[in-house]
């Protein structure tokens, strides 16, 4: 099994001339994220990279014996792109079992978070449009603190005089878990990138109610019916507020969330979503 074009690059055939069934997991689409930032941005680099993965990407997905992506919007990409069949739906993540629903209780938690790694352009890019447009029509409104965790964050975003934000930094997997039980509200302000996001399966699975756009809830079975999600900054705006003070239906969202996790990412769907595939292969 490869992942990641650079190491299927690198890989890929030595395996196939020596008669090994080859799997490649792609974990999102490089062309389509770098694409996305260039229309988004302007960045002739992105451009540039956009068009070198999309060769790349392209070359090891008709090489490959069988294809994986985490999305199946990225499933239906591939093959309206590239012309294939070879290519599957695979769950990025499972649990062992899904957080109890009852851990929530929205009267006893505060604020609204939002974690990433900030080298990761798309992540950098989210919080800065969403505590330059969003946040402040939050603040404005009802003064709700904004907790921002990760490692890498950009000078710009330091130097930002914003009243409400915290500035966390980075967080062990130990300390992250204890924000999870502290804070009321999740947002997902991502405006590109590809595949399933991990931030917002993450958020899921403590039972946290979240506010994202339709780029943070990509490809997550049902998301769309369960997460209430806009691209525009004004009901971004307003959902937060809305959703924030509704003790009731940030209930309701939470037990939704164990619903969804038990139903697609558990470690029974996992194995259920891609057996045959290797045990075929076997006989």
């Amino acid at each position: 099994v490869l992942t990641y074009p650079n190491c299927g690059e690198a890989f890929i055939d030595l395996f196939k001339c020596n008669g090994i069934r080859t799997y490649y997991y792609g974990m999102d689409l490089h062309f389509v994220r770098n694409r996305m930032e260039y229309q988004l941005t302007g960045n002739l680099e992105k451009k540039e990279l956009s068009e070198k993965f999309y060769k790349m990407e392209k070359r090891l997905i008709e090489m490959a014996d069988l294809s994986y992506y985490p999305s199946i919007k990225e499933v239906q990409t591939v093959q309206n792109e590239f012309g294939v069949a070879n290519v599957k739906y695979l769950i990025p993540f499972f649990y062992e079992r899904a957080k109890e629903a009852s851990d929530y209780y929205p009267d006893k938690r505060e604020g609204i978070f939002f974690i990433g790694g900030y080298g990761h352009p798309p992540n950098a890019d989210a919080v800065l449009w969403f505590v330059k447009e969003i946040y402040p029509l939050i603040y404005e409104k009802a003064h709700i603190k904004f907790y921002i965790a990760g490692s890498n964050e950009p000078k710009e975003l330091q130097d930002l005089e914003i009243p409400g934000l915290i500035h966390l930094g980075f967080l062990s997997e130990k300390e992250l878990a204890a924000w999870y039980q502290k804070i009321r509200m999740v947002v997902i302000p991502l405006r590109f990138g590809a595949g399933v996001k991990g931030k917002t399966l993450e958020a899921l699975y403590h039972n946290i109610p979240m506010v994202s756009t339709s780029i943070g809830i990509e490809g997550i079975s049902e998301a769309e019916q369960y997460i209430v999600h806009t691209d525009d900054a004004q009901e971004f705006a307003r959902q937060v507020l809305d959703l924030y003070d509704d003790e009731a239906k940030l209930l309701d969202m939470s037990k939704a969330y164990q619903g969804l996790i038990q139903k697609h990412y558990s470690k029974e769907a996992a194995w259920d979503n891609i057996k045959n595939d290797f045990l075929e292969a076997e006989r």
